[in-house]
Order: C-alpha cells, then sequence, then structure tokens
C-alpha cells in the first residue's frame, strides 16, 4: 500500500467528519466516482478481502455475513 504524509493531502472537513464516524466518503471527478475514502479502522477490517480480490482469489461468502446475517439465517432455516 502507498502511504502519504497526511500534510499532503487535503480533506475538506465535512469528509474527515465522515470518516470519524467511520463513513465512506466517495471522492468524485467530473460527476463521476474517482475514489472512496474509508477510516484506518474500517480499512483493517477488510485490507484480507482486497488482498484476495488483487490476487485473483475468491471471497469466502462466510466473509461477506456478520454474525446478525448468520442468526438470521439459522432463524429462517429453523422456521422452514
Amino acid at each position: 500500500m502507498a502511504t502519504v504524509p497526511a500534510t499532503q493531502v487535503r480533506i475538506p472537513p465535512e469528509a474527515r467528519d465522515a470518516l470519524v464516524r467511520d463513513e465512506p466518503v466517495m471522492v468524485v471527478k467530473h460527476e463521476r466516482p474517482s475514489f472512496v475514502l474509508i477510516s484506518a479502522d474500517a480499512y483493517a477490517l477488510v485490507s484480507h478481502l482486497l488482498e484476495r480480490y488483487r490476487a485473483g482469489l475468491p471471497v469466502p461468502i462466510e466473509e461477506l455475513l456478520t454474525e446478525e446475517d448468520l442468526e438470521v439465517f439459522a432463524l429462517e432455516r429453523w422456521a422452514e
């Protein structure tokens, strides 16, 4: 991953506030999505998935589901 000093990056206050709230920030150029910024904490949660994607490896569906998703699936199966 490339890194740059914070002094070389200008992030508007509203974008910084969104990142502090763990909300992604879409950067647009000529009205088209260009980049998505996420907080360091959010990146830590998904970095292993991005590495698999870059390596051309499949991402197991279980890694995309939350505990709540799994509980809902279990309840649905129990109801059937």
